[in-house]
């Protein structure tokens, strides 16, 4: 992927160095609320992670930030422009786009239709140029463009799926869970492309379970419990804090006394986020 794909989408194209900033959000399904006031911030060229245990709030965070589930409280600015009230379709044209939890592919069309589906506003020239920067990133995806999508491996498939955003040609992606059912070798490979395109000059909000390596390719982290934010720091911080290892990712400290890094701050699970 080079920074041709990253640096074109019109809306944001004089913000050199931009961000995602979301503020205080409430969201849920029907009458029962899932985040709590949520606060995050992730700039062009960084890696933020968000982790947690299932139920934590993660998915319904995501799906939020771009617009499928309404925001009750709460806003999300991109690239200094309020877009918590817009459509999901017009977050898109504006540089924000999401690779979904499970991929969503339609498996009975093939790879080249499915990429296609992920054009927002673009000619036939645009389209083509967005697809061939996706195929040079993903070089497993070009011999099997006529493939049907569901005949492709779960690694392919989430190339797939990753592509199809991409060709939008976002300046900030939110991937739900990219290493789901995916085997070891797989999501390094996976999660070295989302690095790649971070280091292009995107915005990435990486939500996943695999927390050792979401924290190894990411710059920043919040980890989540029961819809707040309860750990935030830079990643490197919560990586090696005692504290946090043992209680949210089953881990065993460095030492018997846990320890928190200054950087690192942590709230208690109740605490609403400011």
């Amino acid at each position: 992927m080079t920074s041709k794909m990253l640096a074109t989408n019109e809306h944001a194209e004089a913000k050199a160095e931009g961000e995602l900033v979301a503020t205080g959000l409430v969201s849920g399904y029907h009458q029962s609320p899932i985040l709590s006031g949520i606060d995050l911030r992730v700039r062009r060229g960084e890696v933020l992670c968000v982790l947690g245990a299932n139920g934590a709030g993660k998915s319904t965070l995501a799906r939020t930030l771009v617009g499928l589930l309404p925001l009750r409280q709460g806003e999300i600015v991109l690239d200094g422009e309020a877009v918590g009230h817009l459509p999901v379709g017009d977050r898109v044209v504006r540089g924000l786009s999401l690779v979904p939890e499970g991929r969503a592919l339609f498996p009975s069309l093939r790879v080249a239709d499915n990429l296609r589906l992920g054009a927002f506003s673009r000619n036939r020239a645009q389209l083509a140029a967005a697809v061939d920067d996706v195929l040079d990133l993903f070089p497993a995806l070009r011999p099997r463009l006529r493939q049907l999508a569901g005949t492709l491996s779960g690694g392919e498939q989430q190339m797939l799926a990753i592509g199809r955003a991409l060709v939008a040609r976002p300046n900030y992606l939110v991937l739900d869970e990219p290493s789901l059912g995916l085997a070891p070798i797989i999501v390094d490979r996976i999660l070295g492309k989302v690095r790649e395109l971070a280091d292009s000059a995107m915005g990435i909000v990486l939500i996943e379970q695999n927390a050792s390596l979401a924290l190894s390719i990411s710059d920043f982290a919040v980890v989540m419990e029961r819809g707040v934010k309860v750990v935030e720091g830079p990643a490197k911080d919560i990586a090696t804090d005692d504290a946090v290892v043992r209680a949210y990712f089953g881990g065993v400290g460095r030492s018997e006394t846990a320890t928190h890094s200054p950087k690192t701050r942590i709230r208690e699970s109740g605490e609403r986020n400011q």
